[in-house]
């Protein structure tokens, strides 16, 4: 339906009414904020934008020229620097950034003053655009420019604005989708405008979710904020089915397709980057993934007793089966059975055998199936793999019994070291293949079987992962497969080979879950596991650093979001749906819809973090939340200013004791 079409239908009792008459009640048209030109931008406001971009980066440089022209790098630079140089190497890494912003900081010459230029421009940028989303949202510019002033004067902001970091970037994305999801509110549905901003807003989705994980919150924030724009927009009775039904199509499409192909694009190109290895990081990685960095792998047709083999945990990081000449502290004071990240480890070497000690000879070299029973034998101590009734070390569950290993080289064991093997991904009594079959080892003396989990031993354990055996466990927790598998007899042992290579479609399908997968668990569980952050998530809107006025712009972010969710919960507590609603004004209009909307991307860029596995959380992380905090911080007052023009004064009578005290 074309604008002239939706413009058609005029209210019945009140040509400047906000609500039409519709058959059972008053309704908002699709198009309120387009009839009435609330939230049109002036070339005015154009120029003010790329006043603000220019005069914040020429203000900050002079500021902090000491800052911009250091040589060496900062704390907090090491980072995406360190993520850079393996890049343009082509050595393959495992960072907790996202890959375009790797990839845009890598086009850039390796100057550290340019580059830290570079982020003082994306910051300078998310204050312009920000400006602009205000000027969208219906706020004054006598508000709207002391709003970003505001942001821009906090420390933190300037800090990050100043350094080599990817964190100006993603602001700048934010900002680019909250102007690009107003714009596309405002005009009047499948027009040119709102078709560019719709296709603008998908971009900007994609390329924030590949700077950094936080861009998921973003998208699922605009998903939502869709979802209720969907909800209102059937509210307009004027509107076909065939009309609301395209429209939903098309929002789908565009907001699902081009976010995620952008992201897959991004890390693809990552991907066929890496031409390199690199063991530091490419040991938390399978098999496949070697093969794809190393070149193919030469591993046996199956599994033979008498075996070395190396056994690895397939949901953990590295996950090498592992036994050292250390005892737990605790339960049996067995020998400690654990995981490792270290796939050099000798440590990490077992042997496979038969279950008839008296018949070992025999089947040297003979075949493993699905459902044999075997013995692990550790290489080094020569201690047998045993499951017993005593309490793993850290977790102490009822149902939970540890694993640990047990006698000497003349041991021979009894049914609490039998190991059936089942195969997960074959059929029942097939040969077990060593990479290719994922097995579960279920302990013949205490039906359990073996797993391993996230947890770590404390130091005396030296903080590798715990290795139990459980009744009832977590089907995945009990998937391993053997890596390393050198036969006993290797003449006339056939051989496969492993490899990955670019040109395969679900080669590289495999390897960017993989990827995304190893990535978010070496982040979480590896590189920040024994590192606390004096910061937590739940003090960060209360942050001081700075003087009074800018300890005031960034308290407000925070306090008044929660106080408007306050207020709309007293105001729906108090909603008669019998009432009229002829009395809606643009103003009450204005601060419900970008209220609701930045208090809902408040919440969605801040509550993530307090689910975080890891403490190493920075304050600056609180920043795209805070906004959104303090868009919301500027719609109110300017809701306020509208009432009353008077209300002004005392913010400016606030703001003038808060700088000069």
């Amino acid at each position: 339906m074309s604008r002239e079409d939706l413009s058609k239908e005029k209210s019945s009792d009140n040509k400047n009414s906000l609500t039409l008459e519709g058959p059972q009640r008053r309704y908002l048209a699709a198009d309120t904020f387009w009839k009435h030109q609330v939230g049109s931008i002036s070339y005015w406001d154009v120029l003010l934008t790329i006043g603000i971009v220019v005069g914040y980066t020429t203000l900050l440089f002079k500021q902090k020229y000491a800052t911009f022209a250091q040589e060496d790098l900062y704390q907090d630079e090491a980072l995406l620097w360190e993520a850079m140089e393996y890049y343009k190497r082509g050595k393959f890494h495992l960072s907790p950034l996202g890959s375009l912003g790797i990839q845009l900081y890598s086009l850039i010459p390796r100057c550290k003053p340019l580059l830290r230029i570079v982020s003082l421009t994306f910051a300078s940028a998310t204050l312009g655009t920000i400006y602009l989303s205000e000027r969208r949202t219906g706020i004054s510019p006598l508000l709207a420019l002391p709003s970003i002033a505001g942001i821009g004067y906090l420390p933190l902001f300037q800090l990050q604005a100043s350094q080599i970091c990817v964190e100006p970037l993603q602001w700048f994305f934010l900002s680019l989708v909250f102007y690009c999801w107003q714009s596309f509110t405002y005009y009047p549905q499948f027009g040119f405008c709102w078709t560019f901003h719709l296709i603008l807003l998908s971009v900007s989705l994609g390329l924030s979710v590949s700077t950094k994980y936080l861009g998921f919150a973003t998208w699922a924030w605009i998903c939502v904020l869709a979802l209720i724009r969907f909800w209102n927009t059937i509210g307009d009775v004027r509107l076909s089915s065939c009309f609301i039904a395209k429209y939903a199509t098309i929002q789908i499409l565009f907001l699902t397709l081009i976010p995620t192909s952008i992201f897959i694009t991004s890390n693809t190109l990552m991907l066929t980057k890496w031409t390199e290895d690199s063991p530091e990081f490419s040991k938390y990685m399978s098999t496949n993934f070697k093969s794809f960095l190393r070149g193919p792998v030469e591993h046996p047709a199956g599994l033979n007793y008498g075996s070395i083999v190396t056994l690895r945990h397939l949901e953990s990081l590295g996950g090498y089966l592992h036994s050292h000449n250390h005892t737990y502290e605790t339960g049996s004071f067995g020998q400690q059975v654990t995981l490792t990240q270290q796939e050099t480890d000798l440590d990490t070497a077992w042997i496979v055998e038969y279950k008839f000690p008296d018949k070992e000879r025999v089947m040297i070299n003979k075949k493993i199936h699905d459902g044999d029973e075997i013995r692990i034998r550790h290489r080094n101590t020569g201690k047998l793999l045993r499951a017993s009734q005593a309490k793993p070390p850290v977790t102490g569950e009822e149902y939970d019994m540890e694993v640990s290993g047990t006698g000497d080289w003349s041991y021979s064991g009894d049914s609490d070291e039998l190991w059936k093997i089942r195969i997960v991904n074959g059929p029942h009594h097939s040969m077990v293949k060593p990479i290719k079959s994922i097995i579960k080892l279920q302990n013949e003396g205490h039906s359990c079987d073996l797993i391993s989990h996230d947890t770590r031993l404390p130091d005396w354990g030296f903080n590798q992962q715990e290795v139990l055996c459980v009744e009832e466990a977590a089907e995945s927790r009990t998937h391993f497969y053997f890596e390393m598998a050198d036969p006993m007899i290797p003449q006339g042992e056939q051989y496969e080979l492993l490899h990955c290579e670019k040109s395969q479609i679900r080669c590289m399908a495999d390897l960017l879950i993989e990827f995304w997968q190893r990535q978010f668990k070496y982040n979480y569980y590896e590189k920040n596991n024994q590192i606390v952050s004096p910061y937590v998530p739940e003090t960060w809107p209360f942050n001081l650093l700075g003087n009074k006025l800018s300890v005031s712009i960034w308290v407000w972010g925070t306090l008044f979001p929660v106080a408007f969710v306050i207020f709309k919960v007293l105001q729906w507590l108090n909603w008669n749906p019998y009432t009229s609603t002829n009395n809606v004004t643009l103003n009450s209009l204005l601060l419900d819809k970008v209220g609701v909307e930045c208090t809902l991307g408040w919440f969605m860029h801040y509550h993530p973090f307090f689910k975080n596995p890891h403490l190493n959380l920075d304050v600056t992380l609180y920043i795209p939340a805070l906004l959104l905090g303090q868009i919301v911080v500027a719609q109110v007052i300017n809701a306020l200013y509208r009432w009353s023009h008077w209300s002004l004064t005392a913010l400016v009578a606030y703001c003038a004791v808060a700088f000069y005290t």
